[in-house]
């Protein structure tokens, strides 16, 4: 008898703690309907799950002699009503296809049973799911994004490890005491400062990019100066630590200062009070001071570049952001706020699955800043129509070719029709040029029917007129 149980987040009894992996399957995006919630799913409440084609988006739990099985289903006409299913072996999580007609790809490639590792990138249909060997910190089963309970809707995230350091800015969040936000720039290190401030109930928010300001103007900008206090200095100015006074001063790039403005800010830190330049006596101030820095500070103070005691100082609570590399499960979630932020018309913002997939597989090395800037310029690219790797930075474009060049040299590719992906445009449009267009003999080539092919060529709006008459 199948027992089927509510489709909502479901309390899980766990014992997973800091530091232990649990298996976790994310369906990250939806490339057809980008604005989908992302679902979490904490495998180790599933001995398996199926993927198969439904009226709606679904999660039901089902038991089966006396054991968690999970059933979802999606709306997708790319995905077959059987088409894949995930299962725990004695060595791990598998994936096997279940015949389906469009396949089901693992990290580009087109799969018929392989085990899963961390960070494993899956394509079902229009949907991209990544597999997840991370600590979990929010223990249900099922939780969808807008389940997810962070302190400031800006820290949403999966990830367990990064979920638990938010967590700490809250029970913070109305003290004084001081935060050092550590991590790769474009991170979100000045997003979480700004939370924890709004967080605080704080006064004024005064954020200074200690590097942009010259060394010789910094100790002025920051601590102020006395009228005379030196040449061109007409009149008093209270400075940007003043300017603060009674709310959050974030110091971003901390690492840059220099060592003789380090002194003063110790005596901010230290005293609670500001001495400007030209002024014989110190003035009380009441700021938050919250910092961040890309550089290794320990190294710092090694080479005699930043005070221990200055760190010693600063260091009240310390959080490490991860590279967006490390937390691709939250690419949807953050591709959701940067389209409903940039497109006057989010809702019809789509993504060929090429274009997700590219999202998905690459690095980001400048981070979540360069997300928002490929975003940003794609979606007024794509003109009105799907998202597509052509409207994507040259970066990305290249790194999508070079693993797709990769994938063929792999021993894993064992032919070109295993490795063919029919939703790949330029992947389709170079086996149609290679045999000038026609499309018996590419179906032939790729081991494939002649109506699949066409199916395809129509769904990508391909010229084959224009391709038969390029190879004359």
């Amino acid at each position: 008898m199948v027992e089927k149980t509510r489709t909502q987040p479901i309390g899980q009894p766990a014992t997973t703690g800091a530091g232990q992996l649990s298996p976790q399957l994310v369906l990250v995006l939806n490339c057809a309907a980008p604005l989908e919630p992302s679902v979490r799913i904490l495998l180790d409440a599933f001995q398996e799950v199926t993927v198969g084609r439904g009226a709606q988006r679904g999660f039901v739990v089902e038991r089966q002699r006396g054991k968690q099985h999970l059933r979802v289903t999606l709306p997708d006409d790319c995905v077959s009503t059987r088409h894949a299913r995930f299962y725990r072996a004695k060595c791990g999580w598998w994936c096997e296809d279940e015949g389906s007609k469009n396949g089901t790809f693992l990290d580009r490639t087109r799969l018929t049973k392989a085990s899963l590792s961390d960070q494993s990138l899956l394509e079902i249909g229009n949907s991209s799911f990544l597999f997840r060997l991370a600590e979990v910190h929010d223990v249900r089963e099922i939780v969808r994004d807008q389940d997810l309970s962070p302190p400031s809707p800006r820290l949403a995230t999966f990830g367990g490890a990064l979920a638990a350091q938010f967590s700490r800015l809250e029970a913070v969040a109305r003290s004084t005491v001081p935060l050092l936000l550590l991590g790769e720039t474009g991170t979100g290190k000045g997003v979480v400062a700004k939370a924890l401030h709004e967080l605080s109930g704080r006064g004024p928010f005064v954020a200074v990019h200690l590097a942009t300001i010259p060394d010789n103007l910094l100790s002025s900008e920051l601590f102020g100066h006395r009228k005379g206090a030196f040449s061109g200095a007409t009149g008093d100015h209270e400075g940007l630590v003043r300017a603060a006074h009674g709310g959050t001063l974030f110091l971003d790039e901390l690492g840059d200062l220099p060592m003789s403005a380090q002194t003063s800010l110790l005596r901010v830190l230290q005293d609670r009070e500001v001495l400007p330049l030209g002024a014989t006596r110190p003035v009380p101030v009441d700021v938050r001071v919250v910092a961040a820095t890309h550089r290794n500070l320990a190294m710092a103070i090694q080479q005699r570049s930043f005070r221990a005691d200055l760190l010693a100082r600063i260091e009240g609570v310390t959080l490490t952001l991860p590279s967006l590399a490390q937390r691709r499960e939250d690419i949807g979630l953050l591709l959701r706020d940067i389209i409903r932020h940039e497109s006057a018309t989010p809702n019809e913002v789509k993504l060929t699955t090429l274009a997700a997939r590219a999202l998905l597989s690459y690095d980001w090395p400048l981070n979540i800043r360069e997300l928002e800037k490929a975003i940003a310029a794609a979606i007024p690219l794509a003109r009105g129509k799907a998202l597509d790797t052509a409207d994507l930075p040259a970066p990305v474009r290249r790194s999508l070719a070079e693993a797709r060049v990769a994938d063929e040299a792999s021993p894993r590719s064992t032919s070109r029709a295993s490795a063919f992906d029919p939703r790949d445009r330029m992947a389709l449009e170079a086996l149609l040029r290679d045999h000038g267009g026609n499309v018996a003999a590419s179906a032939r080539a790729i081991q494939k029917e002649v109506l699949f092919l066409r199916r395809w060529i129509a769904r990508h709006g391909i010229d084959l007129a224009a391709l038969r008459s390029a190879r004359r």
